[in-house]
């Protein structure tokens, strides 16, 4: 493998991270979930549709139960490359991290990253209130 080539496949993985974050509200714990918990992720109907199609089976926000409990908060970043599959997942990742049933989306942006070649580059960032149901 040539430089140019190795080079370009490290800019291709490092454009297609994704990091995230969690935090409790109000010092509420509760004990992780399993990792193979299901995580709901309940979606406005005018989010993106490249969104609501990476969520597949999401529900709409509309549809939230009465008697959850917000129990966090989720922030996900991911690179120009990112697929929104994968920034939904790491969003239910944290949400099992911290105890959650569902993550709700609150923003979404896309901040301009990067110009490469004359073209912009925007990367995905979502925020997403982590409930938790009254039972389950």
């Amino acid at each position: 493998m040539n430089k140019t080539t190795f080079l370009a496949l490290a800019a291709l993985m490092l454009a297609a991270c994704v990091s995230s974050s969690s935090a409790r509200f109000n010092g509420v714990h509760y004990d992780a979930r399993p990792k193979d918990w299901p995580i709901d992720i309940y979606l406005p109907r005018t989010a993106p549709a490249s969104v609501l199609k990476a969520a597949e089976d999401y529900k709409p926000s509309n549809e939230i139960p009465a008697g959850v409990i917000q129990i966090g908060k989720v922030d996900v970043s991911g690179a120009p490359a990112a697929a929104w599959s994968s920034t939904l997942r790491s969003a239910q990742y944290r949400a099992r991290q911290i105890g959650g049933d569902a993550v709700a989306l609150q923003a979404i942006a896309r901040p301009l990253s990067a110009v490469s070649s004359g073209m912009l580059l925007y990367a995905k960032t979502l925020s997403f209130t982590v409930l938790r149901y009254e039972k389950r």
